[in-house]
């Protein structure tokens, strides 16, 4: 018997500010470092995102200046607990 995690891809919605712009680098890092799921009173920290802008990326975002604040939706993928795997 074997304790297993469990994992459950979530999105979350929240602001990001440009901390670095240049043509071939975009550096966004949240507002506010952590998500809190409030249905499980748990939180998740959330990363820096770093994007290299293609004409897709630059459409969508514009062109962001440092300081700007986007909201931006993430997909994440967290632990949400374990199972117990009798097969192990």
């Amino acid at each position: 018997m074997k304790m297993k995690p469990m994992y459950e891809e979530r999105s979350i919605t929240t602001n990001f500010r440009c901390a670095k712009a240049t043509r071939d680098m975009i550096v966004m890092e949240p507002v506010n470092r952590q998500h809190f799921w409030e249905k499980e009173g748990a939180r998740t920290d959330i990363p820096n995102i770093n994007i290299i802008p293609n004409d897709e990326i630059r459409k969508t975002l514009g062109n962001p200046q440092v300081g700007d604040v986007r909201e931006m939706t993430v997909n994440v993928v967290i632990q949400t607990g374990f199972k117990i795997d009798y097969d192990a």
